[in-house]
């Protein structure tokens, strides 16, 4: 087989460089993929025509293409699957046979998946396996008599009986959901699965795959014949798939492996290679991943809608009950749809009460309603905004008791939102070029404003919010003043400045055109401006100096623009991306929350809340711990400081205190749920640089700092702790790891100095953090007990470690820090005084911000380095 071999590693090369050629003069990929689906059958049916021949094989075995290979879509490396159909598994001429084509393939190192089977196993296997059933919809012949072929191809369409066809449409139908509810719910994540995200490639075959099993046709285009879809509307759908299907095919031919998640750095590449360039201040990357955003949704949208067609057709009685509406609007069962489309059309106010309407009744809006909306939306948009009444209406189902997050996102989906607010569809599809949001700007928005329904309903991972829903509830009387601060927050990001200062214009002058009361235009332009404050206020600064919440709650200026911006806040951090919000951040908010209430209120700082409930965790932990108030457990949460008590959680409290009495300096640690990390904590005597010598030891074990905390006891003790992930982010729970993090962390208190960190290469850097620039100043504000620098950079290992050394060389006493990673980006905050407990003085603040921005810059020699 060996000339078999050869000439098979000469056409995969022929392959790879035929699509780079194709590619490149811009061939659609549907073309591409079919290319590579004939080339790879010609292979085949050449190794497979040979074999057989040696062993005599006649009509005993049916060769069968199955899955992304039956439907013709193969890209350079997707997996070749093939079913053998044989008569009989023990002839050993069927097995040598099989066997030798196998090991010709495999030694070519080309991967292929199989399955051997009888058609009576074939029949048994799609009886239990809806999965099986589903590969046998797009299976093809390639080679064989095909009378085994016809004989499973006949089984399968008999069986697809009426209770069978609906069992098969649901189970797909679900698949896409829990699909789509794990890949982020949205098309407009900023390093999408082509292939498993919504709007993506998977959605397409679903749409295959139903339309096969409910109308029996080999091509969704039947949805034309059965008014679903028109044939411009068709014609569109295919182009994105084809555009996707190009992509992927891109995408395999750059990695030189299968791999269909469109990662920062393959964006480059995949940009370049399609032929997009730099033109007018747009780099190539963007847009070519607002092409992609827009062929995604289009995707989406479509399965969307056919999905709901499909939910209709599988059971009709559950629409036969029906109530007519004004404006041409008809309740079917649980369903608003346009039952009078004549004169729904003619009044283009009826494009906004339908979603009123479907608020109201409680109803969700058809697949016939929704295909209205979307093919008219451009005919009436434009003038919509203009019209008498629109603006009052706009604002209906902004105050709305209940749905208005699915209102807004039907009405995004439709481009209405984008006709009303335009400034909002030209930042949709808008990517955020960093690893810190996950999400596009439309859908983040899109996404805190169902988080603030879900702080109102206490459901999802915001159930343990009670704070905030009862600001929600009954301190919210004008919620669409909140919803309006919303859609407006991040409105101007891409247009250059300041995102926050150029959206309170766009948001002032929006408002004013909605014909809010003056007031209401303030509150939102206020928002707008500052909805960055809250969460840089209280992961930066010391919550516990009196002269901080002072700073803030002058600011903040009043308790209603408190009460919005506390809940703005939560729902923008949440809306970022997964684990973004935790615990911590919550606690903080609530901190810097109730303190500014308090002083709002009362003119004054109480710290009495905080004391009192440092107290109440003190007698918890205590509880828990089964120890007496006298007891040398209790004189240890006595000399712990408000800000360490009510940092920690009873339970993690519990595990330092354990820890403590086993040994006088040591190291703990536990996993942290919310952050999706490991915290380490270490007790010993306070001592001079042990901060820096204990981050030194965690950068050279190769484990990432999320945050740290330092505290200093009164009985002379620190208590550090450390948030740490692995270096693929995931939380460190090897029993080995956790002990060599252990072992190395003791070994540093008990004396023992680690290694001073390298100065990390270029080659090292994140790419999308390569241009970051370095920026650190001081925090005037952020303290008055102490002086505190922020240092914002590019995120790599070892550089907490290279910061706290160099505060350590300077000798400077190190009280404290806040860490915070944010995608690429990390903002460190350090609190620090002379080693006579003194504040730094002007000049030596200079002198230290200019060693860490040293020590922070990146070797780069055309690197820009900002300080403030």
């Amino acid at each position: 087989m060996k000339n078999s071999i050869d000439q098979f590693r000469v056409s995969r090369q022929n392959i790879t460089a035929e699509i780079d050629k194709r590619l490149r003069r811009g061939e659609d990929g549907r073309t591409l993929v079919k290319f590579v689906s004939a080339e790879v059958d010609r292979i085949l049916l050449q190794l497979w025509q040979k074999t057989a021949d040696q062993h005599n094989i006649d009509d005993e075995i049916d060769v069968v293409a199955v899955g992304g290979y039956g439907r013709a879509e193969l890209c350079l490396y997707s997996d070749w699957d093939i079913l053998f159909l044989v008569r009989d598994h023990d002839d050993p001429s069927v097995k040598d046979t099989i066997e030798s084509f196998l090991y010709a393939l495999w030694d070519s190192n080309i991967h292929i998946g199989y399955a051997v089977r009888t058609v009576k196993e074939c029949e048994q296997h799609c009886k239990e396996d809806l999965h099986a059933k589903t590969s046998l919809l797009e299976s093809r012949l390639l080679y064989g008599q095909g009378l085994l072929y016809k004989q499973i191809r006949i089984f399968s369409h008999e069986t697809w009986k009426k209770n069978e066809r609906i069992r098969f449409c649901e189970s797909k139908i679900e698949e896409l959901h829990a699909r789509r509810k794990k890949q982020g719910g949205t098309p407009f994540v900023m390093e999408p699965n082509i292939k498993e995200n919504q709007g993506g490639l998977r959605d397409v075959s679903t749409i295959f795959w139903l339309c096969m099993a409910w109308y029996g046709v080999p091509t969704a285009r039947h949805l034309i014949a059965e008014g679903i879809v028109d044939e411009g509307e068709f014609e569109r759908f295919v182009q994105a798939r084809n555009a996707l299907l190009r992509i992927r095919c891109a995408l395999h031919l750059i990695n030189g492996r299968e791999q269909d998640t469109l990662r920062f750095d393959d964006q480059v590449s995949v940009a370049n290679l399609l032929g997009y360039q730099d033109e007018h201040g747009t780099r190539a990357v963007e847009a070519f991943m607002r092409d992609y955003f827009c062929n995604a949704r289009c995707i989406s949208d479509m399965a969307d809608m056919f999905i709901l067609h499909f939910n209709e057709a599988m059971h009709p009685k559950r629409f036969l009950r029906t109530r007519e509406l004004e404006h041409g609007l008809v309740i079917r069962g649980h369903a608003l749809t346009i039952g009078d489309e004549a004169e729904f059309l003619s009044d283009p106010l009826n494009f906004l009460r339908i979603f009123i309407e479907s608020q109201r009744e409680h109803r969700y809006l058809d697949s016939r309603a929704l295909r209205l909306l979307r093919q008219q939306a451009s005919k009436v948009g434009h003038q919509l905004r203009d019209i008498d009444g629109a603006s009052t209406l706009f604002l209906q189902i902004l105050r709305s008791r209940r749905n208005v997050a699915t209102a807004l996102r039907q009405m995004h989906e439709t481009d209405l939102l984008g006709y009303m607010i335009p400034e909002f569809q030209r930042v949709t599809g808008h990517g955020q070029f960093d690893r810190y949001h996950v999400y596009t700007v439309d859908a983040h928005t899109l996404r805190a404003i169902d988080i603030l329904r879900d702080i109102k309903l206490q459901e999802g991972a915001f159930i343990k919010l009670p704070l905030a829903r009862e600001v929600m509830q009954h301190r919210i009387h004008r919620p669409e003043i909140l919803y309006l601060a919303m859609l407006f927050h991040d409105i101007a990001k891409g247009k250059g400045g300041d995102h926050s200062i150029l959206g309170e214009d766009i948001a002032r002058e929006e408002c004013s055109r909605l014909g809010l009361p003056a007031d209401a235009i303030r509150l939102v332009a206020w928002l707008v401006r500052h909805h960055l404050l809250m969460a840089k206020t209280s992961q930066r600064y010391d919550l516990s100096d009196p002269e901080v919440i002072d700073h803030f709650a002058h600011e903040v200026g009043d308790l209603e623009y408190l009460e919005h911006l506390f809940l703005l806040t939560i729902a923008d951090i949440a809306a970022v991306g997964p684990n973004v919000w935790t615990s911590w951040k919550e606690q903080l908010l609530t901190d810097l929350f109730i303190s500014t209430r308090e002083y709002l209120m009362t003119g004054q700082v109480h710290t009495e809340d905080r004391l009192e409930r440092a107290r109440f965790k003190q007698e918890l932990v205590l509880r828990a711990l089964n120890r007496d108030k006298d007891s040398g457990t209790a004189e240890i949460l006595e000399s712990m400081p408000v800000s360490c008590l009510l940092h920690f959680s009873e339970k993690q409290l519990a595990t330092i205190l354990q820890g403590m009495e086993a040994a006088k300096q040591g190291v703990a640690f536990s996993l942290d749920d919310h952050h999706a990390a490991t915290r380490f904590y270490v007790w010993t005597k306070d001592a001079t640089g042990l901060f820096a010598k204990l981050t030194a030891s965690l950068s050279l074990l190769r484990a990432h700092t999320l945050s740290a905390q330092a505290f200093n006891l009164r009985n002379g003790m620190v208590l550090d702790e450390f948030v740490l992930v692995d270096p693929q982010q995931q939380p460190i729970t090897e029993e080995h790891d956790l002990h060599r993090i252990q072992e190395q962390l003791q070994a540093v208190i008990e004396g023992k100095s680690p290694e001073r960190p390298r100065k990390t290469r270029a080659d090292e850097v994140d790419i999308m953090a390569r241009n970051l620039p370095v920026r650190v100043r001081p925090l005037p504000g952020a303290s008055t007990h102490v002086t505190s620098i922020q240092v914002s950079a590019a995120v790599r290992p070892g550089l907490l470690a290279q910061l706290a050394l160099t505060l350590n060389d300077l000798g400077l006493d190190l009280k404290g820090a806040n860490i915070n990673t944010f995608g690429e980006k990390v903002i460190d905050v350090f609190f620090l005084t002379e080693q006579n407990g003194q504040q730094l003085t002007t000049e030596r603040t200079s002198e230290v911000c200019r060693a860490l921005e040293s020590t922070a810059r990146l070797d780069f020699g055309d690197q820009s380095t900002l300080s403030e």
